[in-house]
């Protein structure tokens, strides 16, 4: 689950990636419709992006979520 809310919308929320984040993170960078679109250039091991997520200092990285309408508050 990502972690703490740092924006909402009326429809998406801007969370921190969380090192639990890692697998679904891996995954999109493997898809090449949208990773560039994210900013990898090319496919990510597991734990490459596992130390993306947990090493501040190469900046924020963050999870957008898209908020269903049955969705209890804060759980995407």
């Amino acid at each position: 689950m990502p972690g703490p809310i740092v924006e909402r919308g009326d429809r998406v929320t801007l969370r921190t990636a969380e090192k639990g984040d890692a697998a679904f993170l891996q995954r999109a960078s493997t898809d090449p419709e949208i990773r560039y679109l994210l900013g990898t250039l090319s496919p990510m091991r597991r734990d490459e992006v596992e130390d993306l997520v947990t090493d501040d200092a190469d900046g924020a990285q963050f999870v957008v979520c898209l908020d269903g309408p049955d969705a209890p508050a804060g759980h995407p």
